[in-house]
């Protein structure tokens, strides 16, 4: 009778494995979760000890054409400086005087190579090589604070450089360091110029501010066109846009009687904002919050930095608690379509606020950051790094972390882009849209014939047609010519062409085939399944079978 129950026992066992063979673990599972992304942080990569202080704002550009960028800044010790994307210094060029301007640079007499342009308390305006030696230079009466603003003023394709001195003048030298004309004013120019073509006339117009209270409209022939005055010293270095799509220019400035000033295209006074000191920060454009709506960034001595609308109304401001004379910079730093703002305080902090103007975070340096900070991927990896200078003599680089791409920067230096002229890179190809003008390229999109090659690498890398994908038919991409450095316009110069042969096929008669078993194809959850319940099986028998054979050896003992 045991016996019997036991053998019952032992099949009800084993049908139950049968019969419900772990179904729990082939459940499919929904879990509704969000997941908050990591807030955007800043490490330290590297800082460099230059000495002085630094009021000229870094610079950054592939000057070698080895794809490695290098950054340009001058300090009060007289030197200016170029340091790889490493923090190690390159080289440096002494000016015997302080440098308080900030470096420009571009392709000035198209050469295919960079120029270096800035100027020193000497009263001279030096040209240097993309090696850092000595081309040219231009004397003025007085020393120069401005920056040099670059531009082909007359579009005979090569540039021309506008900077303003202390001597009251502001100077336009062409591309061999020869003035082309001069205008004086009634006070020094420490402003930096401005360039567009504000009225649509389809030529270019320079504005400037001067302490003598005035920003002043030039043709690009150096004719004096008009003068709007405000109630005190012009600093500010003027940003040029069209704000309501009208196809003119706004001009957008401060001034020390406390105001920031939108002026028409024929000086005439749209709006003006009052702050709550003086306005020495030159202000930043570009649209925060992907809304095709651009806004306008400025600081101001009364520590606040202030986010204009359009129109001239407020909405919103950070109060940093001290003066703010470093322009603001724009980039998305964490690719989430919306910009972050950079900007340096006399209260030795770089801060980072988001669109809103909420503070993410703040660097503190050991003294004033009165410079503009820089914003730029500097090592390639997709994500932005950013370059500061503090009145404490080092340059330092951060990173960002909490972030895994970064996207757009249409404001990514002092005065916008290094040509320093007043205007936005709005395709973010790091070419201003001056620029693009002159290189005949397209200002909205940065890579129109979509071959992965940016304009500014089209036109400075390769000289390809920007609007064609493969510039001289060899089968090759523009792209694919960049990476292997070969000549994009030479059909004959291609990269090397790898063919790998198909594997050898080897087709036996019919009769010494083997046909495979027949082969059923189960999804995986019912593999994963029938092992599982395989597995039990032959777990569950073997111990039932072990079970059994003890109580019987126990009953005949």
């Amino acid at each position: 009778m045991k016996n019997k129950l036991l053998i019952t026992i032992t099949l009800v066992l084993m049908i139950s494995v049968c019969r419900f063979p772990l179904s729990n673990q082939t459940e499919k599972n929904d879990f509704n979760f969000s997941v908050t992304p990591p807030a955007i942080g800043y490490v330290q990569l590297w800082n460099l000890s230059i000495g002085g202080d630094i009021l000229s704002s870094p610079v950054i550009a592939d000057l070698d054409k080895d794809s490695k960028l290098e950054i340009l800044v001058g300090n009060t010790l007289d030197y200016l400086y170029c340091i790889d994307y490493l923090g190690f210094l390159k080289w440096s060029y002494d000016t015997d005087y302080e440098i308080r301007s900030s470096p420009g640079i571009a392709d000035i007499n198209n050469d295919g190579s960079l120029e270096i342009i800035v100027g020193s308390d000497e009263g001279e305006v030096y040209f240097l090589n993309y090696l850092g030696n000595f081309e040219d230079d231009y004397s003025t009466g007085d020393a120069v604070v401005s920056s040099p603003c670059i531009a082909d003023l007359d579009k005979d394709g090569t540039m021309e450089t506008i900077i303003g001195s202390d001597d009251d003048e502001i100077h336009c030298i062409n591309h061999v360091g020869v003035s082309e004309w001069s205008y004086t004013l009634g006070g020094d120019v420490r402003s930096t110029p401005a360039v567009a073509d504000i009225d649509n006339d389809n030529s270019l117009e320079v504005v400037v501010g001067s302490h003598d209270t005035r920003l002043y409209c030039f043709e690009y022939n150096g004719a004096y066109s008009w003068n709007f005055t405000t109630g005190g010293t012009i600093l500010s270095s003027p940003a040029v846009v069209d704000l309501d799509n009208d196809n003119t220019y706004e001009i957008l400035f401060g001034s020390f009687d406390d105001n920031f000033y939108c002026i028409s295209d024929q000086g005439i006074q749209e709006w003006s904002f009052s702050t709550g000191g003086n306005v020495a920060s030159s202000p930043a454009v570009a649209d925060l919050d992907n809304d095709s709506i651009l806004e306008i960034l400025v600081g101001s001595n009364d520590g606040m930095l202030y986010c204009l609308n359009p129109e001239g109304g407020e909405i919103w401001h950070f109060d940093s608690g001290a003066n703010i004379r470093s322009c603001p910079v724009t980039a998305d730093l964490d690719n989430d379509g919306n910009l972050e703002i950079l900007f340096g305080s006399y209260n030795r902090r770089l801060y980072c606020l988001d669109y809103s103007g909420n503070e993410l975070w703040n660097f503190y340096s050991g003294d004033s950051i009165r410079s503009s900070p820089a914003v730029v991927d500097l090592d390639e990896d997709g994500i932005l790094e950013i370059i500061i200078c503090s009145d404490d003599g080092y340059v330092y680089c951060l990173g960002l972390t909490g972030v895994t791409s970064s996207g757009t920067s249409p404001w990514y230096s002092f005065h916008g882009t290094v040509t320093n002229n007043g205007q936005m890179d709005s395709d973010s190809d790091y070419m201003d849209d001056l620029l693009e003008i002159h290189y005949n390229t397209d200002p909205t999109d940065a890579d129109p014939d979509l071959d992965h090659l940016d304009d500014w690498h089209e036109v400075y890398y390769t000289n390809s047609d920007p609007y064609a994908k493969d510039t001289d038919d060899d089968g090759f991409s523009d792209y694919v010519e960049y990476l292997w450095e070969t000549d994009a316009n030479d059909p004959f110069d291609y990269p090397p062409i790898t063919i790998t042969l198909p594997p050898e096929t080897i087709t036996l008669p019919p009769d010494l085939i083997t046909l495979p078993p027949e082969t059923s194809t189960i999804n995986n959850t019912i593999t994963v399944t029938t092992s599982i319940f395989f597995g039990t099986f032959v777990l569950t028998f073997v111990s039932t079978l072990i079970v059994v054979t003890v109580y019987l050896r126990r009953r005949r003992k």
